[in-house]
């Protein structure tokens, strides 16, 4: 910088020893852009702050902002250099400096019933669980917060075309006919039961969810022309469904 003599102050970089200098390849700026370069980096000569190296061991490219004015900030990419800089340490001064330097300072307690949310936040950090974010204020239930009690409610009852497979895979029922005992056997093995809910088997596939006849015309009328409708076509929309995960 002009007016402080070198030989009475000079900050050099601090770099690892390990790291290898890097020569950026010349980026190609054309024109208002160059014109700004050529401007600012001759303002820049004129003042002193910068002066030409013709044998650089270090070259990097200037990037050209656009101000709100309309003019253009020229800047340096710095980004190979950080990497092989060291990160300075800026610890944070003692408490007793830190007091020395306050004209005036009071300590004020805060009673624990004034304090409930505070001292929850302070030990988040030790109570969080895994997969928990620190912010989250959790809370650990003794007993039950309802006194309602739960009813599982199984709507295999109505099971549509999935009735006899379902009969087959739970309990073993099959029909009289041999032939069509036969064909159900055949039919049952390429689907399976996984906690109460049909799946249909896939060599290359996936499980794919069966559903029942109002449940396939929920999904249709929803791929169709619902929250993702695109007025598809019927083989466009049967092809969307398995790759949903449906059958």
């Amino acid at each position: 910088m002009p007016g402080i003599d070198a030989d009475f102050i000079c900050h050099r970089l601090a770099i690892h020893k390990e790291a290898r200098s890097v020569a950026q390849r010349k980026r190609k700026v054309g024109g208002k852009r160059r014109e700004a370069i050529v401007t600012e980096t001759q303002n820049l000569l004129n003042a002193g702050f910068i002066r030409e190296v013709r044998y650089t061991t270090w070259l990097t490219n200037v990037v050209l902002v656009k101000k709100s004015s309309g003019k253009w900030r020229m800047c340096v990419d710095y980004t190979d250099l950080n990497k092989a800089c060291p990160k300075d340490l800026y610890p944070l001064l003692s408490i007793d400096r830190l007091i020395s330097s306050f004209d005036e300072f009071t300590i004020q307690h805060v009673l624990r019933e004034q304090n409930t949310r505070a001292d929850l936040l302070s030990k988040l950090a030790s109570t969080k669980r895994p997969g928990q974010h620190r912010t989250i204020i959790q809370e650990t239930l003794h007993s039950p917060s309802l006194d309602d009690k739960i009813v599982n409610v199984s709507e295999n009852d109505d099971l549509g075309w999935m009735t006899g497979i379902w009969g087959y895979l739970k309990e073993g029922i099959l029909p009289e006919d041999k032939d069509e005992s036969r064909k159900m056997r055949m039919r049952s093995a390429k689907f399976v039961i996984v906690g109460d809910e049909l799946f249909k088997r896939g060599v290359s596939t996936p499980l794919l969810k069966c559903l029942t006849a109002p449940q396939a015309v929920y999904v249709i009328e929803e791929y169709h022309r619902g929250i993702c409708g695109m007025h598809s076509g019927a083989r466009s929309i049967a092809t969307r469904v398995l790759r949903a995960g449906y059958y």
